[in-house]
């Protein structure tokens, strides 16, 4: 399993300790900082490409088309509607339609399922596995959560996202690469790795968490796992260039990368 490093726009640099690259429309949209970062990745850099949703912030249809135009990134999550799985599945549609008008139908397609109900989620995760033009599915730390245990303030996201993926799995319904968007608990992640299905499906996961929580003084290293919420100027914020937090935001890192390592003694 693979994981992406999402920090604040002072310390973008911080990107280059995650194996894949994970680009927030509506940051790229808004900052020249941002955008020169991208831009400068080498071709071998693989680039995700959000649409805002996870972050209550979702960028209109023709804004993520520009961004996609100029960025060309390996992967797109289409307009997600939190809680409505009808309106995320016509979205995704529709998205996928003016990609193949406009010529842009390499870049692939990451479809995050929503739904207020598990019935609804389930749905319309089922729905994507039959679309062949879908090639990664995302598991929302929103959705799932309060599909599946009524929960919402990013509470019980491992909980649930747990009980989801043993539903999947017993019901044979892992048959696509899965990224987890998002964290509530590092720990959540060796859950996926200890098993066979979850090295073979769970593909990656990203999080401001590692450098949020050296930020706040937690180093995982340590066991210190409190959750503390992502405040909305997060982006806004530094992380402070000072030995302590900068040694947890590696150690964090690298507890991290150690979780989800698929060469785990089984």
């Amino acid at each position: 399993m693979e994981f992406y490093v999402i920090p604040p726009l002072a310390n973008l640099e911080l990107m280059h300790e995650g194996d894949r690259y994970f680009c927030l429309a509506q940051l790229y949209a808004q900052s020249e900082e941002y955008q020169k970062f991208f831009l400068n990745l080498p071709d071998t850099a693989w680039v995700t490409l959000d649409n805002g949703a996870g972050d209550h912030d979702l960028v209109n249809e023709d804004t993520l088309f520009e961004v996609m135009k100029e960025l060309k990134p390996n992967e797109v999550i289409p307009p997600d509607v939190i809680g409505n799985h009808k309106r995320t599945i016509t979205n995704a549609q529709s998205f996928y339609e003016r990609m193949v008008e406009e010529g842009m139908d390499d870049i692939e397609v990451f479809f995050c399922p929503q739904g207020d109900t598990q019935q609804h989620w389930l749905e319309c995760y089922k729905w994507a596995l039959e679309e062949d033009w879908i090639d990664t599915i995302g598991m929302s730390k929103i959705a799932i959560p309060w599909a599946f245990l009524q929960a919402d303030k990013d509470e019980a996201i491992m909980e649930a996202r747990h009980n989801c993926f043993n539903i999947l799995k017993v019901n044979h319904l892992l048959k696509k690469p899965l990224h987890f968007l998002g964290m509530g608990d590092p720990r959540e992640f060796k859950y996926y790795m200890d098993c066979v299905e979850g090295r073979a499906w769970v593909r990656s996961s990203d999080s401001c968490n590692t450098v949020w929580s050296a930020m706040n003084g937690l180093d995982w290293q340590y066991g210190q796992f409190e959750r503390i919420p992502t405040p909305k100027d997060y982006f806004q914020r530094e992380l402070p260039h000072h030995p302590i937090p900068e040694v947890m935001a590696a150690d964090n890192i690298e507890y991290l990368r150690d979780s989800v390592a698929e060469d785990i003694p089984k």
